[in-house]
């Protein structure tokens, strides 16, 4: 099973459309969307009714093929399905003989139909199934049972080799059937499912004459298609009880058996399932024994094949400059296409809006007002529906949490720090399972093991914080009892990020001045881009240039004696803070900023290491350092 894996707006059902694409005709598949459930308000589908909707999605006709033919599953349903007494064995037997007589006698769409409305009627009547799966059974099986109810006659072992039959024939068989618990039902209609689907496949495998086969091998040599089934959006209701009823079906097949069903699935949502898997927001190396994750653009058949994982999640990748640039209709190297990247770091949901929202607008350097002073950032967290899998919490709750949810310190793993507010861990949990949360990139190595929550989610849970004006915790309050929270208060660093938080600048220029030269260079580093994470609520209608004067400015206010190390220090934080704002365009001389700075730093050293600063300063320069 191949889960693509992939937050909301992530392009999960346009990569299902893209696979259904290119299978075309060339590959007999079905495919069934679990949001369909969602949008139109029904209830909960259940695997029975799924199975119907492939099943009759496989039974379409193939261009230059036969009609697939669902003989096993055909008898098992029909048996399912009738109203059995299980008083007397031989008038049940002559019940479920009269039904699958009629079908084999019925000719015609008419004739078929009155047939399956009986079968319908009786297990209606007897409240044996789920009244939407009877409107199903109504609907679809005509168009399934058609091509094989000449052969329902014929003798099937393996319909009637399971342990509650105690030896019987046939009809014995389809009468215990009857009588089985719902679960037990569901686990046969699948191994006749799966029965049927091995033996279609073996006429059906071949790619078509004429088709348009993209596989490897091509016209080069002989080989054979899977038959696929697609499914979207597993991770809601139904969707995740299909996937486990399917594989323990599978479980019970003998082994050897060859199983030729490709499930290529999409998930919003990590799944405990993915056991033998790293997270997306581990580090590889955190946990020797699971498997890191890659992305659909760099699967390779090998990683699955050393597996012994049932599942194999693949992280649908971002889409790239290219691709932006495409959709913005802009020049790759345009400022509009670098800040929505930055903006979005390349969600198909959000690069779409930013479109539509930069559509005729010019964006500036350094311009802290690209997302709309009066756009108010609601409609775009409503978007990313955040709140959807956890119940009593609401998006406010999620915008009250804003400073935890964005600490790197919590949000790697829930055992990394406390928070000792209300919801925060509910909050936290959620980004990660909802897939929110990824492991920070270590191309500099300079700061291993960073957890980051996706721009856009931070930058418009900040958003949000920023504008309240009382009656709700403000940007300053929750910033403040982060600062204050005492997994924070007691570590200098996480302190000095809850100060960086609330603009005090001098405060966080006095800490890293009063470290430069006693600590190793590498160790500063990495305190200080952790510590210039933090976000800011600045006027957005003053752009970065003047911006970082007055950060400068305050940060050296008070300090007639300051010293040429503070001073740079200071031009350094400052320039580095706004640079890792991902809601303002980025402001490329701010990287000279940082060049001179950490060039100055490196020449004041009076310690012997300073390959670390050579080495940022060098980062710098290609604009790699900070907020890449």
């Amino acid at each position: 099973m191949i889960v693509l894996l992939g937050s909301v707006g992530a392009g999960k059902t346009y990569a299902l459309d893209a696979i259904n694409h290119d299978m075309s005709w060339a590959v007999v598949h079905a495919r069934y969307n679990f949001g369909d459930k969602r949008t139109s308000g029904a209830g909960v589908p259940t695997t029975n009714e799924v199975l119907i909707q492939l099943v009759y999605g496989l039974s379409q006709r193939w261009r230059n093929r036969r009609k697939p033919g669902f003989l096993r599953f055909s008898i098992a349903l029909i048996a399912i399905s009738a109203k059995l007494d299980h008083k007397d064995r031989q008038a049940d037997r002559a019940r479920l003989s009269s039904f699958i007589d009629e079908f084999h006698a019925a000719l015609g769409h008419t004739a078929v139909q009155a047939v399956v409305n009986q079968v319908a009627d009786a297990a209606d009547a007897a409240e044996l199934l789920d009244p939407s799966l009877i409107e199903l059974i109504r609907r679809l099986f005509p168009v399934v049972v058609k091509p094989v109810r000449r052969k329902l006659r014929r003798a099937m072992k393996d319909l009637a080799d399971f342990p509650q039959t105690q030896g019987g024939d046939l009809l014995d068989a389809l009468v215990a059937l009857n009588g089985l618990s719902a679960v037990q039902q569901t686990e046969r209609l699948l191994l006749a499912f799966l029965g049927d689907v091995r033996e279609n496949h073996k006429r059906m495998s071949r790619p078509e004459r004429g088709g348009q086969c993209k596989c490897a091998e091509g016209d080069q040599g002989k080989h054979v298609h899977n038959w696929a089934i697609l499914l979207d959006d597993v991770h809601l209701p139904g969707g995740r009880q299909f996937l486990a009823d399917l594989d323990n079906a599978r479980d019970q097949l003998p082994h050897g058996t060859h199983d030729p069903l490709l499930v290529i699935a999409t998930s919003g949502r990590w799944s405990d399932e993915f056991t033998e898997w790293l997270p997306p927001w581990w580090h590889p190396g955190t946990d020797d024994s699971l498997r890191p994750l890659t992305t659909l653009r760099k699967a390779d058949y090998a990683d699955w094949e050393e597996a012994s994982s049932k599942y194999y999640p693949l992280l649908l990748d971002p889409l790239k400059s290219d691709h932006i640039a495409e959709i913005l209709r802009a020049d790759r190297e345009s400022t509009e296409v670098k800040f929505v990247l930055r903006a979005t770091n390349g969600l198909p949901l959000a690069v779409t809006y930013l479109a539509r929202h930069l559509r005729d607008r010019t964006v500036e350097r350094g311009a802290r007002d690209v997302l709309g002073v009066d756009q108010p950032p609601y409609p775009r967290l409503a978007a990313l529906r955040l709140t959807e899998h956890v119940d009593g919490v609401d998006i406010e709750d999620f915008v009250t949490a804003a400073p935890f949810a964005t600490a790197p310190w919590l949000i790697p793993v829930s055992t990394e720090g406390r928070a000792n507010q209300p919801l925060v861990g509910v909050i936290l949990t959620e980004l990660r399972t909802s897939l929110w949360v990824a492991a920070l990139s270590d191309a500099q190595a300079i700061t291993p093991n960073q957890g980051v929550l996706h721009p856009w989610v931070e930058l418009n849970l900040v958003a949000a914080l920023s504008r309240r004006d009382g009656g709700q915790p403000t940007y300053v309050d929750q910033f403040t009892l982060l600062r204050d929270d005492p997994d924070t208060r007691n570590d200098p660093v996480r302190r000095a990020y809850g100060m960086c938080a609330l603009g005090q600048s001098a405060e966080v220029v006095s800490f890293f001045d009063e470290q430069f030269d006693r600590i190793p260079h590498r160790t500063w580093l990495e305190r200080l881009l952790l510590v210039i994470r933090a976000p800011n609520h600045l006027p957005s209608d003053v752009g970065c240039l003047a911006l970082h004067d007055e950060v400068v400015k305050a940060a050296t206010a008070g300090k007639p004696a300051g010293t040429e190390v503070r001073n740079s220090i200071a031009r350094l934080v400052a320039a580095g803070w706004l640079l890792q704002d991902r809601s303002s365009a980025r402001e490329p001389a701010l990287d000279g900023v940082i060049v001179t700075a950490l060039t100055h730093l490196a020449n004041k050293s009076r310690l012997g290491d300073i390959q670390p600063l050579q080495k940022a300063i060098d980062l710098a320069k290609r604009g790699r350092l900070i907020g890449d």
